[in-house]
């Protein structure tokens, strides 16, 4: 292995890993705070009792969990610039198109946080709900990009179609979340029991995606850069 292969190897495996924490982060503050809105709609008509209580902690901290998500995308963000540094050309700018949509993604946690401490008319929640999708777009559409690329390591092709997958989930979720609530909340007043469950499944989905979300840049990070790599016959 020469310098520069070596050098590469260890740029890979530091940025990578600052990327992980970074989207360990928020994911699981994320997925907690989702967890405890699935909980709640569903309590909603059937009672779990413990559960609620852990629903109820979990939303009184959420001011500690809206901190630690866009400081997880700060991380996230902040290191994919360097991981873009490691990659050929077109892999390289799949990787800032990424850090693009952790921007988005942080303009839309801080839309959600004063929606959903402010009064906000329909029109806002949607233009809250646009951001989300928008964000997650542009991250599956450079997932998808990385997915493709012979350049990149198989390894790390696998964990790029994971993250590719994750942010589809969680563009069908907030989408059944925000259209469902608002549709049926903002509109009429009231949330049928069978709409609650639609709405719980949404927020599943998107915590199906917050374990997704960790487990693709394990991947990516434990893959061997050298791998992807063409070598001249």
């Amino acid at each position: 292995m020469g310098i520069k292969s070596m050098e590469t190897n260890v740029l890979w495996y530091r940025t990578t890993n600052a990327v992980f924490t970074g989207a360990l982060m928020y994911a699981i503050a994320g997925g907690l705070l989702m967890l405890a809105q699935a909980i709640v709609y569903v309590n909603s008509y059937t009672p779990f009792g413990e559960l609620n209580v852990l629903s109820e902690y979990l939303l009184d901290n959420s001011n500690f969990f809206t901190i630690v998500i866009i400081a997880g995308y700060a991380l996230y963000m902040r290191n994919l610039t360097g991981f873009a540094k490691v990659l050929n050309g077109e892999d390289g700018k799949s990787a800032r198109l990424t850090g693009i949509g952790a921007i988005v993604a942080i303009i839309a946690v801080v839309w959600e946080y004063i929606t959903f401490h402010l009064p906000t008319d329909t029109a806002g929640r949607i233009l809250m709900t646009l951001t989300f999708v928008a964000a997650y777009g542009i991250m599956a559409l450079a997932f998808w990009k990385l997915a493709q690329s012979a350049d990149f390591p198989p390894p790390a092709r696998r964990g790029a179609k994971i993250l590719f997958c994750a942010q589809i989930l969680l563009i069908v979720g907030v989408v059944i979340i925000e259209e469902l609530r608002a549709n049926l909340y903002i509109l009429f007043g009231y949330i049928s029991i069978s709409a609650g469950w639609e709405i719980s499944l949404g927020y599943i989905l998107s915590v199906i995606a917050c374990i997704l979300v960790p487990a693709g840049w394990s991947s990516i990070r434990k893959a061997n850069p050298d791998a992807g790599v063409t070598q001249p016959v």
